[in-house]
């Protein structure tokens, strides 16, 4: 793993520690999508934030940043 740059994961339950590494930060994406005759699905695994019962998808995110001096 580069230890000079951010790094971005998904989220999933909760963000881990990442050693040499600042955060986590949390953030999401979140879009509006069709209301009316909705397919958005969940199937298989997905990151959290995303709901079937919702009108969008939103994902979240863990960001971190590199505590090395580069």
């Amino acid at each position: 793993m580069p230890q000079c740059n951010s790094l971005i994961l998904m989220k999933f339950d909760t963000c881990p520690l990442v050693d040499g590494y600042l955060g986590p930060f949390e953030g999401y994406i979140d879009w509006n999508t069709e209301d009316m005759s909705n397919n958005d699905q969940g199937t298989q695994a997905y990151p959290d934030g995303f709901s079937e019962y919702r009108s969008g998808i939103k994902l979240e995110f863990c960001s971190y940043t590199s505590s090395y001096a580069c």
